[in-house]
């Protein structure tokens, strides 16, 4: 008596990595916002051009914070007549502990998830 057994294996390979995908992006636009909103809170304000032109951008895996005032770095590093009144770095400062929490939540719940992908479709 002959029989043929065939199997299939579905590679869901690009689905966890897309999935994995969307999520980090969620997370680095989740950790530019807390700079973003801090910064706002911490930029001396005189015209309101400086605050108001801070914005975040997250572009592949980097999120970036800032403006495209030119005095903007007037600002923040200080020249030889004014003072520097940081905004940035201490709005980036300020939230380390935020943003590391939001990353290691997500590899946490990431791990959990793969483990239970695993289990599925063993």
């Amino acid at each position: 008596m002959n029989f043929d057994v065939k199997t299939a294996v579905k590679d869901y390979t690009k689905v966890i990595l897309k999935d994995y995908d969307i999520r980090e992006k969620l997370a680095l636009n989740l950790a530019a916002d807390l700079v973003l909103a801090q910064a706002k809170l911490n930029t001396p304000v005189d015209t309101g051009l400086l605050r108001n032109s801070e914005t975040k951008q997250v572009i592949e895996k980097k999120a970036l914070v800032g403006t495209n005032i030119e005095y903007a770095p007037n600002v923040e590093f200080g020249t030889s007549k004014q003072r520097a009144k940081p905004y940035l770095r201490p709005a980036l400062d300020n939230n380390v502990r935020n943003i590391k929490k939001i990353f290691k939540d997500l590899f946490v719940w990431y791990s959990k998830r793969l483990q239970k992908w695993l289990m599925i479709y063993q």
